[in-house]
């Protein structure tokens, strides 16, 4: 159903190309349906247009005029949805199987006594997953009014404002408007099974609109004049408070959108429409990326500071925001993974952001009370997450971006605050001696403990790597010695049996939980290999509660008296954190059907089923805790790109690491693989030259590797790895001669 159908009577113009169909009321003339069939076959989802009651027949996009207070007089508002003073214009100004275009003249906003007229455009055109809309306002006399808007009304809960300050998510809110003059960089709607997005290229003046009880969920006024009375904060409707606006004959206003529909929770505006991914990967990750990720970040008020839940209508955790322990780190990845340079640069200022408090000694805030930062966690504990996960988010970023300057730049804050963990390093054990835990935060976990030395080890190595690419190889073998110190440190100290302990006091006793996170980051940075990483994870795998959802915590429960403040609150639940790190543990040793089957597969199938997941899994495999969390779902992005497609942009490297031996498809934002062992595409933003090891390709074979500067052959191993060096071509063609 490529071609597009254009039907028209009485009531109804209808445009349809089998990705969307959109449906003008010409009697109350509206666009009151819109809906949309993903795989473009015609077989359309629900109508995201507004369902519910209203006075003034508003269902979906609508002109409207808002007058202003009078003394003694109630204020009032008109709708082009209220009815037709005189027979409608409708021309057909294009009609082939490639593009229908139809203008509607005529529209009116009031029938007793119409103020504005106006034309309206649609443009449906075939294989397009969204339309346009294009309209002109006029004056028919003179009044004195408080507004025109251009609104856009759906049955969508949740609504998202990309502006260029940074983003605003609602849902369930008692206070409808969210008024902005800061330019709009993106909108969309999403929940219950489908999406619009709108953008507006010029508009400088928008409301953004949620309600808890009214005849829509959410949607968008585009102001074509006037002032809203409220900015910069959600606030009730009410245009009637706003400064007088004189207009008279002879104006006119215009309005240009571009509006995408999609039967799936995620936005449509910026997907190739050819691409060839698998429908379940390309759904998780936008899925997981633009009705969480995104709307978990609060800088539109809080410059680059990010919640760990949406606002339902308010945030899960108050005004507390950038915890890097390691929540913000999370977000920072899948932020960076969307491929989209707005979210890229969202991911950056989050960055800086935490830096810019960071203290002398080189301690990074643990988390932010609104613009206040604070240095201790809730429970009171001093983490080492902070610092790590902070260090690993910079240096993710200068990854993925290709920053080169900006990594130069941070260079001295990174060294400083890994001198603040490294300061902490007791050469007799070659273990860090950590104040608190790693990433969980309730739990007394101190002095040589596993989680801390664990994820120190792949930390070093990120860090080594940054030096030898800023061309510091001294300071670098520096850093993989210690890391490889580390590892001695805890295969000689914390290594007991089958598992890493929890830790080692400075006195020599010990404390043992049998800790799941801890001995799976062991087995992901090679810390355990072999026989000891098959130990652990026979042990981990042989807990009642481990693949719950992800991954539990341990194997012993830590009661009061382990957990500070007495809060057992994370003692028998399972975490997002730790499922990556198993994760990459069976990505590691190569136990693909645990990462498939108890991993990636249960969680894409409740993200899929719930769109927003809360904050924890107990036991029998219910979410709990805080709902609308951000942790679950990126996760499954995070887990995705590093191991199932092995997708990892280096320092100076690409690296193309399969968890096996595969063909595929990968298409996110700026980023594209297209992988089998014969041929390979990559399409990568320009960064200079790069090293390039391929894995999973034929063993001792030759390939030819083409770029717009110039071709070249390479030969693989027995091991079937494919190395070469390659300029800062953004396309780069590999086939098997």
């Amino acid at each position: 159903m490529a071609r597009v159908n254009f039907s028209q009577t009485a009531q109804r113009l209808t445009l349809s190309n089998g990705y969307i169909q959109i449906e003008f009321n010409c009697l109350h003339p509206q666009i009151d349906v819109i809906k949309a069939d993903f795989t473009g076959t015609g077989s359309y989802g629900r109508n995201l247009a507004a369902q519910g009651e209203d006075a003034l027949s508003r269902q979906g996009i609508v002109l409207e005029r808002y007058d202003i207070q009078h003394p003694g007089i109630p204020s009032a508002g008109y709708a082009s949805s209220l009815g037709i003073a005189a027979p409608l214009t409708i021309n057909i100004l294009e009609q082939t199987a490639a593009k229908v275009v139809v203008s509607i003249t005529g529209i009116v906003d009031d029938l007793a006594e119409p103020l504005l007229t106006s034309s309206w455009r649609l443009t449906l055109a075939e294989a397009e997953r969204s339309f346009q809309l294009d309209i002109s306002v006029q004056p028919l006399r003179e009044l004195t009014i408080a507004g025109i808007c251009l609104t856009s009304y759906f049955s969508l809960p949740s609504v998202y404002g990309l502006f260029e300050r940074g983003v605003v998510q609602r849902m369930q809110s008692p206070l409808a408007c969210f008024a902005s003059m800061d330019r709009l960089h993106y909108f969309y709607a999403l929940g219950k099974g489908g999406c619009v997005d709108i953008i507006t290229p010029e508009q400088q003046k928008v409301v953004l609109l949620n309600a808890d009880q009214a005849f829509y969920s959410s949607g968008l006024q585009q102001v074509l004049a006037g002032t809203f009375p409220t900015c910069d904060q959600w606030s009730p409707n009410d245009w009637s408070l706003a400064e007088p606006l004189s207009i008279k004959p002879g104006q006119l206003w215009q309005a240009s959108t571009r509006i995408g529909a999609n039967n799936y929770d995620f936005p449509v505006a910026h997907l190739p429409l050819a691409t060839r991914m698998p429908f379940a990967e390309l759904r998780t990750f936008y899925t997981a990326i633009y009705a969480t990720t995104v709307g978990s970040l609060v800088s539109y008020e809080f410059q680059g500071e990010v919640s760990p839940t949406l606002a339902a209508p308010e945030h899960g955790y108050a005004s507390l925001f950038n915890f890097f322990d390691p929540d913000a780190w999370e977000s920072v990845c899948v932020l960076l993974y969307a491929g989209d340079p707005y979210l890229q640069n969202e991911a950056r200022k989050l960055i800086e952001r935490s830096g810019a408090a960071m203290l002398p000694s080189g301690q990074i805030p643990h988390h932010f009370n609104a613009d206040e930062p604070l240095y201790q966690a809730i429970s009171g504990a001093i983490q080492t997450g902070p610092n790590i996960f902070w260090i690993s988010a910079a240096l993710q970023y200068a990854k993925v971006s290709g920053d080169r300057a900006w990594l130069q730049a941070q260079m001295s804050q990174l060294e400083r605050a890994l001198t603040f963990l490294l300061d902490r390093y007791d050469a007799r054990v070659q273990l860090i001696n950590a104040p608190g835990p790693l990433w969980i935060d309730v739990f007394i976990r101190h002095d040589y403990a596993s989680d801390t030395n664990a994820f120190m080890v792949g930390l070093l190595r990120d860090m080594a790597d940054a030096e030898d690419f800023l061309g510091q190889p001294g300071c670098a073998q520096e850093l993989r010695t210690l890391a490889d110190n580390i590892i001695a440190g805890m295969n000689a100290h914390l290594w007991s049996g089958d598992h890493y302990i929890t830790q080692r006091a400075v006195d020599g006793s010990e404390r043992d939980f049998v800790d799941y996170d801890a001995n799976l980051l062991a087995v992901a940075f090679g810390i355990a290999i072999d026989e000891r990483a098959a130990a652990i994870l026979a042990r981990i795998d042989s807990g009642p509660c481990t693949h719950s959802r992800a991954t539990y915590v341990s194997e012993r429960y830590y009661g009061p008296e382990d957990c500070y403040l007495g809060n057992t609150g994370d003692s028998r639940i399972t975490m997002g954190r730790i499922g990556w790190a198993d994760g990459h543990a069976r990505g590691a040793v190569g136990d693909i059907d645990t990462l498939e089957q108890k991993i990636i597969e249960p969680l894409r199938s409740d993200l899929f089923s719930a769109t927003w997941l809360a904050e924890r899994y107990d036991c029998q495999g219910y979410n709990v805790r805080s709902p609308f969390y951000h942790e679950y779902p990126e996760v499954l992005v995070m887990l995705l790109r590093e191991v199932v497609f092995g997708i990892r942009l280096q320092l100076g490297e690409v690296v193309i690491h399969p968890y096996t031996q595969t063909n595929y498809h990968y298409q996110i934002g700026n980023i594209q693989v297209d992988f089998s062992p014969r041929s390979i595409y990559l399409s990568l933003p320009e960064a200079g030259e790069r090293r390039f090891t391929i894995y999973h390709v034929l063993p001792q074979a030759s390939y030819r590797i083409q770029t717009k500067e110039r071709t070249q052959e390479a030969t693989t191993g027995s091991d079937g790895i494919l190395r070469f060096v390659s300029a800062s071509s953004s396309r780069i063609v590999i086939t098997l001669l």
